[in-house]
């Protein structure tokens, strides 16, 4: 499912499979840090904070509207 969503917010998701017991998907890479890497140890704007959650909702939104759960 997660093949269908082309969204800026949300990493893209290649493949999915298996090999034996074990279960494995790919997906874009995306280099930089976490964002609890990011937030940690100094302040973030209000205005930096507003602008990141409305980047996380949108992509959440886009996942929600291809019908989605998580």
């Amino acid at each position: 499912l997660m093949r269908r969503i082309n969204h800026s917010n949300v990493v893209r998701t290649y493949d999915v499979g298996s090999d034996g017991d074990q279960m494995y998907f790919t997906m874009e890479y995306v280099p930089g840090i976490s964002l609890i890497d990011w937030a940690s140890g100094h302040s973030v704007a209000r205005e930096t904070l507003l602008s990141l959650l409305k980047q996380i909702c949108a992509g959440l939104k886009a996942i929600h509207d291809a019908g989605i759960v998580h």
